[in-house]
C-alpha cells in the first residue's frame, strides 16, 4: 500500500530538488515526486537520477512528474501524467507493468479517460491555489472533492493543492488515501523539521486501522482456531490476542448443528468468521466448498487455499489464480494463500483479490519469515493490503513482518502450541502493535559504517 504522505519538489524553492528530496527524506517522508518545469533534459535526468538513488538509501518510492522517459532514464518506480502528458497506457507499454502509474484528476468527467487503463492512483484537487498550480483548475468544496474521489473508486486517492497536515483528518472523512504537500516542506525555513512534523501528524491523525474490502478492522492479528483443547481456551485466547479476523476449517465447520463447539467461541459483534479451503486440491473443489460456507455462515469472504500436496502443505498457484479469478466474478472477497511469488501476486491482485497472503514459512513449521525478499517486493508492489501468513513461529516475526510494511499476519500454531497460549497470544498482540507502530514511526536508515551519537570532538577542549 502507498505512504499516506507524498511530497512533490518545487522548482521555485531556494534548494536544488536534490536537496529538497534529500530533507523529505531526513524528515520520514517515503514518497517523493519529482516535479521540475525548468530544467533542460540533461539537467532533469541527472536530478532524477540522484534523486532515484536517495530513495534507494532510504526505502523509499520515487516517481517522476510528466515524463515516462525521464522516469525510465533514472530507474525511477514510476511517472505521474497531468492530463497534457502521455496517455497512461503508453506510460504502461514504455515502464513495464509493474511501474507506478499515477494521473492528476479535477473533475469526475476526466475519470472517463480512464476506462480500460490501469492506474495506480489520483491526485485529485485542487484544494487550494498554490505556488505550484497556479489556476490550473477550479478549487473544490468538500462535497466536490468527496464526489471526485468516490467517482475514481476504487483508485487511492492522493488531495493536492495547499494541503497541510491539519487538513488530513477532514480529507481522509472525504475518502481521500492521503495527501500530496509541495511548499510546506520545499519553502520551509527549515525543510528537514517540515518534513518530520508533518510526517508525524500524518501518523498521529491516522487512526491505525486496516481496511479490506468494505471492511476496517482495528486488529492487525489474524488468528486461527485450530489445535485449541477447548473452546473455553479458544475464546479466552481470542481475548487476549484482540484478533478480529478469525480463520476456520470449513471442513471443520459441523452444519445443521446448533452448538457447533468452534462456531460457540466467536462473537460475531466482535469476530469476522473467515472460512479457508484448506484441504481442497483444485479449483473446482474450492468454488464448491466457497459456496458451501457462504450458504452455510452467511459470509461471501473467503481465505483461499488450495495445496494438493499433504506432506508440505504448499499452495497451487495455478489453481489459486483460477479459482480467485472466478469466486470473484460470483461475489466472493477473496484473500488467497500463496508462496511468496510477487509475480502471482500481482496476478491475484488484478483479477480482484481483496488482500493477498504470501507465506512466511510452510504451514506449521514456525520457522519466521524465510521469504523475506520476496515478501518485501510484494509488499512494494502491492496495491491492496498484504497478510504475511503461515510459519510464523515467534512474536518477534510478527513485529519484523509489521515493520516490513506487512499489513497484517496470521498466527495459529505458534499460539495455540506454546506453553501458555493466553499469554502468548498476548505477546503476539503487542508484538504486532509494536511492528506497526515502528512502521508508522519511520525506521532509521541502516549503515555499513559506525555512526558516533556523541560528539567526538571538543570536549576535552
Amino acid at each position: 500500500m502507498f505512504p499516506r504522505l507524498q511530497f512533490l519538489t518545487l522548482d521555485a524553492s531556494p534548494l536544488t530538488h536534490r536537496a529538497q528530496a534529500l530533507a523529505a527524506l531526513e524528515g520520514g517522508v517515503r514518497w517523493i515526486q519529482l516535479r521540475a518545469k525548468h530544467l533542460s533534459e540533461d539537467v532533469w535526468i541527472a536530478e532524477a537520477a540522484a534523486i532515484a538513488e536517495l530513495c534507494r538509501d532510504y526505502g523509499a518510492t520515487f516517481i517522476v512528474n510528466d515524463s515516462p522517459q525521464v522516469a525510465l532514464r533514472a530507474e525511477a518506480d514510476g511517472v505521474h501524467l497531468g492530463g497534457d502528458d502521455a496517455s497512461p497506457a503508453a506510460a504502461r507499454a514504455l515502464l513495464g507493468e509493474f511501474a507506478i502509474v499515477g494521473v492528476t484528476l479535477n473533475e469526475p468527467a476526466h475519470v472517463a479517460r480512464l476506462v480500460g487503463t490501469r492506474v495506480d492512483y489520483a491526485g485529485v484537487g485542487p484544494f487550494r491555489h498554490t505556488a505550484s498550480k497556479q489556476r490550473l483548475a477550479a478549487i473544490h468544496t468538500p462535497e466536490s472533492l468527496a464526489a471526485l474521489i468516490a467517482a475514481t473508486a476504487p483508485l487511492s486517492c492522493y488531495a493536492i493543492g495547499g494541503v497541510t497536515a491539519a487538513d488530513w483528518p477532514a480529507l481522509r472523512s472525504l475518502g481521500a488515501h492521503g495527501i500530496a504537500v509541495s511548499g510546506a516542506i520545499a519553502l520551509a525555513t527549515d525543510p528537514v523539521s517540515a518534513a518530520k512534523s508533518l510526517a508525524v501528524r500524518i501518523v498521529q491523525a491516522t487512526m491505525s486501522s486496516l481496511r479490506i474490502a468494505d471492511r476496517t478492522f482495528a486488529s492487525r492479528l489474524f488468528t486461527g482456531t485450530g489445535k485449541y483443547a477447548s473452546a473455553a481456551q479458544l475464546r479466552a485466547v481470542l481475548d487476549a490476542c484482540g484478533a478480529e479476523v478469525v480463520t476456520m476449517a470449513i471442513k471443520r465447520v459441523r452444519f445443521g448443528v446448533q452448538d457447533d463447539g468452534i462456531l460457540s467461541a466467536l462473537d460475531p459483534n466482535k469476530h469476522l468468521i473467515l472460512p479457508n479451503t484448506s484441504g481442497v486440491r483444485t479449483a473446482k473443489e474450492a468454488i464448491f466448498a466457497a459456496e458451501l460456507a457462504r450458504e452455510a455462515l452467511g459470509t461471501s469472504w473467503l481465505k483461499l487455499e488450495i495445496h494438493p500436496d499433504p506432506k508440505y502443505l504448499m499452495p497451487d498457484p495455478i489453481e489459486t489464480l483460477e479459482a480467485c479469478r472466478e469466486l470473484v466474478k460470483k461475489g466472493f472477497t477473496v484473500l488467497p494463500y500463496i508462496h511468496a511469488d510477487p509475480v502471482l501476486a500481482k496476478r491475484l491482485e488484478e483479477v480482484g483479490a481483496a488482500a493477498v497472503m504470501p507465506l512466511g514459512a510452510p504451514i506449521g513449521s514456525n520457522r519466521g519469515l524465510l521469504s523475506r525478499d520476496f515478501l518485501r517486493i510484494i509488499i512494494e508492489q502491492a496495491r491492496v493490503p498484504v497478510i504475511v501468513d503461515a510459519g510464523l513461529g515467534a512474536p518477534s516475526h510478527a513485529a519484523e513482518a509489521l515493520e516490513m510494511g506487512a499489513d497484517a499476519v496470521l498466527v495459529n500454531t505458534a499460539i495455540a502450541s506454546s506453553g501458555d497460549p493466553i499469554a502468548m497470544a498476548r505477546a503476539f498482540r503487542l508484538a504486532v502493535e509494536a511492528g506497526r507502530a515502528a512502521r508508522e514511526a519511520g525506521l532509521g536508515v541502516g549503515s555499513d559504517k559506525a555512526e558516533p551519537t556523541s560528539p567526538l570532538t571538543g570536549f576535552l577542549d
